[in-house]
C-alpha cells in the first residue's frame, strides 16, 4: 500500500502551532474515547498475542505482541490525563507502529526543515511557485493541491496560509501522506 495524502485547514491565528493543536484536538475528541479505546487496544493486544502463541509463533510475532500489550498496560496502569493532547501523545506510544495514525494526528511538531511528522511550514517562495501566489486565495490552493502533495515525501507535511481576495490571511492550510 501506498503513503496516502491528507489535508486540513483551521482558522488563520499568528501562531501555527497552535492552530495545528486546535486543530488536532478537535479531530482527536471527534475520532477518539481515549478510556473506551484504551481498553479495546488492550483487549486486542491480549487477543492477537494468544493467537500467536497459539500457532506456535508462527509468524514471528510474540515479541512484537508481547512489547504491544506491555506497552498498553504500562498506559491503562497510569492516571489518565485530561489534556486532549497529552492523550494523544499516548495514543502516538501505544500504537507505536512506525506507521502512525495516518492523519494529522501524527504531527508531533512545526519547524523549518520539516521530516517525518513535523510540519515544514512552507517559504513565501515556495508557495508563490507551488501556487501562483504569494498569498494565495482558498481556490489558488485547492487548484495547487496536487503540485504540494507531489513535493511530499511519506510522512511528510507542509503548512501555509490561505488569504482573502484583498491578502489578508484566513486560514491555516496543513497537506501531508501518511507513512504507508
Amino acid at each position: 500500500m501506498g503513503a496516502m495524502p491528507w489535508f486540513h485547514e483551521v482558522p488563520w491565528q499568528p501562531d501555527a502551532k497552535a492552530a495545528l493543536h486546535q486543530l488536532q484536538v478537535g479531530l482527536f475528541q471527534a475520532t477518539f474515547n481515549f478510556d473506551r479505546d484504551l481498553e479495546t487496544w488492550r483487549e486486542q493486544a491480549t487477543a492477537a498475542l494468544r493467537q500467536e502463541e497459539n500457532s506456535g509463533d508462527r509468524f514471528g510475532l510474540v515479541e512484537i505482541y508481547t512489547n504491544a500489550l506491555k506497552n498498553v498496560e504500562r498506559v491503562a496502569a497510569g492516571p489518565t490525563p485530561s489534556d486532549p493532547l497529552e492523550q494523544l501523545a499516548i495514543l502516538r506510544q501505544v500504537l507505536d507502529a512506525g506507521e502512525g495514525l495516518g492523519s494529522i494526528l501524527d504531527v508531533t511538531d512545526i519547524n523549518a526543515t520539516g521530516g517525518p511528522h513535523i510540519t515544514r511550514i512552507l517559504p513565501t517562495d515556495e508557495v508563490a511557485r507551488l501556487t501562483g501566489s504569494e498569498k494565495p486565495t482558498h481556490a489558488q490552493v485547492e487548484n495547487a493541491i496536487h503540485a504540494l502533495n507531489d513535493q511530499l515525501d511519506r510522512g511528510n507535511s507542509f503548512a501555509l496560509v490561505i488569504h482573502d481576495k484583498n491578502g489578508v490571511p484566513t486560514h491555516w492550510f496543513f497537506i501531508g501522506n501518511t507513512v504507508d
